[in-house]
């Protein structure tokens, strides 16, 4: 696969901004692979100014293909190319997604969707997850949805305003939110004090997921700060899997809080013929520290044909009912429980603290800490940390190095397991990820 990634000036949800595009698409193309797959994928970055990598979101690549800026390679200027060769795990299936992971590029549009398909022939599939008590009718619709909070400044603009002793360490609140690189802002809404382009455009979910019919559902939360809360009204909804890990299957009507970069798969099915069709989604309102008036917390799609009633936008005073699901609670499916040792001994303990801190030495900027350590790339020298002993790093890197038992001719004798503490000592909740 050729990428080629630029620029231009669209409007996802009404509102003129700078986005950015991979072949001319936004979002970039959907990947579609097998477990076990091994993917060649060539991105160009034909930026002005712009460098990036880009990054395998959930898929456990382990080497310098992982796409993570100064970790495990260096940018891609602008001007140049680089060939990711992606050997995707024979054990990883499920819904992930890839991004930009240097810069800003990401909460501008840098951003798309990654199937990996079980490498089992699909009859065998649908028996096994018959087995588990989940059935899959062949007449099955898979649906992708990138849902995420979006600002119609841009990325660097956002920054700026944060990177300030003048927040005071309030993250911004968002401007909307888009589906698929869609969305609806209703234009009187936006901020005297921040005058945007604006032309009303409603959308309508009914091509890409009708009313009728059942539906697995893939959602990633792009987004850059907001969790939400999925409402399917009219609709019976399972949650099969979290972050492409199986769960125990449970049934409701409203699904959430999905944070981003988190991943979940569902099953929507019609329930009554004489109900509308709605897709509800509701942004949570942890991480927001003020009011933003420009933004609909609660936003409704129609999912059924166009009929001239609309209701893209529309305030919704339903919250998640009692129907809801919580996915942080959600155990795994029980075969992978059965996966686990029953007994291990636990050979270290390590303790991780995070937080925002805001520093007279930093000028009351607000910047991230784990462990007394905020990041910054290597400086000296300015490699990869993958390239470099552990003993060279420098003084803004925090690593914790977990080696396996190893016999006399150095191969790994037994896996190290470890208890990994994370105190999170912040004001708001945070989503961790592992790759």
């Amino acid at each position: 696969m050729n990428w080629t990634v630029t620029a231009d000036y669209l409007r996802p949800d009404g509102v003129l901004k700078q986005v950015y595009l991979i072949n001319g698409l936004f979002p970039g193309p959907t990947v579609e692979a097998r477990s076990g797959d091994i993917l060649m994928i060539n991105v160009s970055n034909h930026l002005s100014t712009d460098p990036f990598t880009i990054h395998w979101h959930g898929l456990h690549i382990e080497n310098s293909m992982d796409g993570v800026a100064s970790v495990t390679q260096d940018v891609i200027p602008p001007g140049s190319s680089f060939t990711y060769r992606i050997v995707i795990p024979s054990d990883q299936s499920g819904t992930f997604w890839y991004h930009a992971h240097a810069g800003l590029a990401r909460a501008d549009g840098l951003y798309g969707g990654f199937i990996v398909h079980s490498a089992a022939p699909q009859s065998t599939v649908r028996g096994l997850m018959s087995r588990k008590g989940s059935t899959i009718p062949d007449s099955e619709k898979d649906v992708l949805l990138l849902i995420g909070d979006w600002y119609h400044r841009s990325a660097t603009q956002v920054m700026a305003w944060y990177m300030r002793a003048g927040s005071f360490g309030n993250e911004p609140v968002p401007d909307s939110l888009l589906i698929n690189g869609l969305g609806y802002f209703d234009c009187s809404m936006a901020v005297p004090a921040r005058p945007v382009d604006c032309i009303d455009h409603p959308i309508n979910l009914s091509q890409t997921l009708s009313a009728d019919g059942t539906y697995k559902l893939r959602v990633v939360n792009t987004g850059s700060l907001s969790g939400f809360t999925l409402v399917f009204d009219n609709h019976d909804t399972t949650v099969l899997a979290v972050d492409s890990m199986p769960v125990e299957a449970r049934e409701g009507q409203s699904v959430g809080i999905l944070y981003p970069g988190q991943r979940m798969d569902l099953r929507i099915r019609k329930n009554s013929e004489n109900k509308h069709s709605l897709l509800r989604i509701l942004l949570d309102e942890e991480c927001f520290k003020y009011p933003n008036p420009a933004l609909t917390l609660n936003q409704t799609f129609d999912m059924s044909a166009p009929s001239g009633h609309e209701s893209n936008g529309l305030s919704s005073p339903n919250r998640a009912d009692s129907k809801a699901i919580n996915i942080q609670a959600l155990p795994s499916a029980e075969y992978i429980l059965a996966q686990l040792p029953q007994t291990a001994t636990v050979n270290r303990t390590e303790v991780v603290y995070t937080k925002i801190q805001k520093l007279s030495i930093r000028h009351n900027v607000p910047y991230g800490f784990f462990n007394r350590t905020s990041w910054l790339p290597q400086a000296d020298p300015p490699v990869p940390l993958i390239d470099l002993p552990r003993e060279k790093w420098d003084k803004n890197q925090l690593g914790i190095a977990v080696n396996g038992l190893f016999d006399t001719a150095g191969a790994i004798q037994e896996p190290v397991w470890v208890d990994l503490i994370v105190n999170n000592l912040d004001e708001g909740g945070h989503p961790f990820h592992l790759f």
